[in-house]
């Protein structure tokens, strides 16, 4: 027991759950946190993370402690209260209500020994582990204080201009009496917006504000003695605090001493809201669902707004691929892994795989004497996982509701990321998404025309306006439908044209991800299209197949008779003299934060035809391997035709950068294309052979896929060419669905479905309640995620 533990320092302390499972202090055998680096390791038997991090780290003590509920809380217990607030506060010891015991554990001696006495040292590291917040409780802590709203400039310069006399208890300029807000500048009245479902007001506090000028407005109601209140800044079009508010309101004769808070506050009406949404747990007949247990069918636990990360973890996690490649993971990687287990990547979603598929987290709860309540299970809790995948991000780091689809790009992001810095990305799952769109251009003038492809992983779809419910397929055939492009600056009329544009698929993915167009910006207001979109699904019970046919919707390439508008049209690829170039585009450009490069590359390769057309190709061709090449130029004045870049350089390739890539391991042939394709710098090569493993170009004509397609991105399908990803026929199972109940992604609650083989069912997720659900909600469906089938 040396002077090595007192180590103590704003320690971070795993004293929740283990790092690498989801055992907690209540497990069997309780929970050991080392007394070195306050690593929190189970003491499973069979998989004994805590052993195994000292056999890992040398580390040889630990603190053990175990909870247990008293017997008067183990029958007959309260309820926890629903939530009240949104905030996250130190807990207050909980002796009244558990039991807790302690003992030393020395792994190096296999010895159990009393913490009484202990040496100073030790006892100062126990001290530490037991009253320091854990490592989850800071993090959340920390997510709610960064949804802290803060002052603006026009909050700490507001000042009283004119006093308004007139009434407070309705709006002056109609007879609304809730909702009120308070002018802080003249103390006008008015009521709040007007929401699309008729609802909140009649927009006379926002209209004041356009008539006036006046910035900030106060929520009558909601003012406290404490100072605070709802403050809403009109020119920042958001929430604030005003650190002078009692001053403001003295103003207009309000002593913040004498009121009494009588509405609920906007972040309380949004809790309320999302505390009231909940998938019916019945059927039509008000039959209890019968809840699931086992492998596949543990829930996830809500941790304060966490639904949409927890539906899309159900969904994404139940794809082969994904469960295989992490479930793997848990045994061998915390064994070799160089980071400690809470903070890697791969040690934190191969623990969230074993827990949802070991099936040792999805047990029933025991029901006490009301067998009449649904016996569910507790689930897991992904806290760890949440942190790392939200890590940085201004949204998904917070404790606040998000939008499930932004959220499953965020983590197909991250994992990407992640995994192609492991052996080029060879065992990366995201692949399972990637699919190539074909863009069909045509000049509608000279009627020739131009093909591209794009690199996606999800399709947005479009729900046309309906009063009676669609299929599928009319939400397809509007997105594949020809779209109009006015002002069309042809590059071989020389002139401002329309022409059109289609787009189908080039391939097909192993799982195509659907992203219903359900929110819509209707007078810069999100609001929630309802409209049912029928597509086939199976029926639970029933092996019967629903095929979804998307074959009609499979682009054919440049056919013989389509004359190319780069092919041949010389003049086409002439370069644009400067003079062309519109100046105060390209700055528009760069204001929002692209390279000048990027920029005129954009503008090029789009015809000069503004800034919106150029933003969308730069978004869409971040990851192309020349996007920052400077176009080369012709005596100074001009830009490269599109398509041309560093790979037409005679420049002979270093050979010292050469050995640094052969040596990394990828091919001589495969590193010396890279360095040519991006202009021989050696760190924008490596990212372009990541993207482009070998086998992925005509290694004769330095081409990609067939047809003469621009490719872009990561190849298709596990490292398949475009001839041989195409072959895949459009056909697909419908595997799992996420649903959003309300009528705003900022409020709400989300929840998955999936088609669960072994109990030929639909299964529903619902945070920790995991229920068969034979008559699914399909039509209302927000993400969709297809299974293609076998060829």
């Amino acid at each position: 027991m040396g002077a090595e533990y007192c180590s103590t320092s704003v320690p971070v302390v795993y004293k929740d759950e283990c790092t690498l499972c989801f055992d907690t202090q209540d497990s069997a055998g309780g929970l050991d946190i080392c007394l070195k680096c306050f690593n929190g390791g189970c003491t499973d038997t069979i998989r004994q993370h805590g052993f195994k991090h000292y056999q890992k780290t040398g580390h040889t003590l630990a603190l053990n402690i175990k909870r247990t509920l008293k017997p008067s809380y183990q029958q007959d217990s309260p309820k926890p209260a629903k939530i009240s607030k949104l905030a996250i506060v130190e807990e207050a010891n909980d002796e009244e209500k558990y039991q807790h015991t302690t003992a030393l554990k020395c792994y190096a001696c296999a010895l159990t020994l009393p913490c009484d006495p202990l040496p100073e040292a030790v006892a100062l590291a126990v001290t530490v582990i037991n009253t320091s917040l854990s490592a989850t409780k800071k993090s959340e802590i920390q997510s709610w204080e960064a949804d802290d709203l803060m002052p603006c400039e026009h909050t700490l310069t507001l000042g009283p201009s004119a006093s308004n006399s007139g009434a407070r208890d309705h709006c002056h300029e109609c007879d609304l009496t809730n909702n009120l807000w308070l002018c802080l500048t003249c103390g006008n009245v008015g009521c709040g917006r007007r929401h699309f479902d008729g609802s909140g007001g009649n927009n006379h506090g926002i209209s004041h504000f356009e008539i006036t000028g006046h910035p900030v407005a106060c929520k009558l109601g909601t003012i406290s003695p404490e100072g605070t209140a709802d403050v809403y800044c009109y020119l920042c079009d958001d929430e604030r605090t005003d650190p002078d508010l009692a001053d403001h309101l003295a103003a207009f004769g309000i002593n913040i001493d004498h009121v009494h808070k009588t509405d609920k506050s906007m972040a309380e009406l949004q809790l309320e809201k999302n505390n009231e949404f909940d998938f019916s747990m019945t059927t039509e007949d008000g039959k209890q669902l019968l809840p699931l247990f086992g492998p596949g069918l543990t829930g996830l636990v809500n941790l304060g707004n966490s639904c949409y990360m927890a539906s899309v973890l159900q969904c994404v996690m139940a794809i082969p691929a994904f469960r295989d490649r992490y479930f793997s993971l848990a045994a061998s990687h915390p064994l070799t892994c160089p980071e400690q287990p809470a903070r890697c990547f791969f040690c934190q979603t191969a623990k969230l795989a074993e827990g949802m598929f070991s099936g040792r987290y999805s047990v029933p709860l025991e029901s006490g004497d009301n067998q009449s309540e649904m016996r569910g299970q507790a689930g897991i809790s992904p806290r760890m996982f949440k942190m790392l995948i939200g890590a940085g991000h201004p949204d998904f780091a917070t404790m606040q509701q998000q939008d499930a689809y932004e959220f499953f790009q965020q983590s197909v992001k991250v994992t990407h990321q992640k995994e192609r810095a492991v052996e080029g990305g060879v065992h990366d799952p995201t692949k399972e998404f990637d699919f190539q769109l074909e863009e069909r251009l045509q000049c509608l003038q000279c009627k020739r025309v131009r093909y591209t492809t794009v690199k996606t992983n999800a399709l947005t779809l479009p729900i046309p306006e309906s009063e009676s419910p669609l299929s599928l397929r009319d939400c397809l055939d509007q997105w594949s439908g020809p779209e109009s492009i006015e002002q069309y600056r042809c590059p071989h009329c020389r002139t401002a044209t329309i022409a059109q544009k289609t787009v189908r698929f080039a391939t097909f993915p192993a799982f195509l991800v659907l992203h219903m167009g359900r929110f819509q910006l209707i007078n810069w207001v999100p609001q929630k299209v309802q409209t049912a979109v029928n597509l086939p699904c199976r029926v639970s019970g029933s092996g019967d197949d629903a095929p979804i046919d998307l074959e009609r919707y499979r682009s054919h390439g440049q056919q013989p008779d389509e004359i190319s508008l780069l092919e041949d049209s010389p003049q086409a690829e002439a370069p644009a003299p400067v003079d062309a170039l519109d100046l105060a585009v390209l700055d528009q450009l760069m204001a929002m934060g692209f390279p000048e490069v990027r920029c005129r590359r954009a503008l090029h390769q789009t015809g000069y035809n503004g800034a919106g057309i150029a933003m969308n190709w730069l978004l869409e061709h971040m990851d192309d391997p020349n996007i920052d090449t400077p176009l080369p130029t012709d005596g100074g004045n001009s830009h490269s035709a599109p398509g041309a870049g560093a790979a037409s350089s005679s420049r002979p390739v270093d050979a010292d950068q050469l050995m640094m890539l052969v040596g990394m391991g990828f091919g001589d042939d495969h590193a010396t294309r890279a360095l040519e394709q991006t202009g021989h710098d050696l760190e924008r090569a490596i990212e372009w052979i990541f993207s482009h493993p070998e086998g992925d170009y005509d290694q004769a004509t330095g081409s990609s896929g067939e047809g003469g397609l621009a490719m872009s991105g990561n190849p298709i399908d596990d490292g398949e060419d475009l001839a041989t990803a195409a072959r895949h026929p459009g056909h697909y199972q419908l595997q799992s669905f996420i649903s959003h109940k309300g009528t705003s992604i900022h409020c709400g609650h989300y929840v998955a479905h999936t088609w669960h083989p072994e109990h030929n069912t639909w299964v529903l997720f619902n945070d920790n309640k995991v229920v068969a659900a034979p008559e699914p909600p399909v039509s209302g469906a927000y993400v969709y995620f297809l299974r293609r089938e076998q060829s």
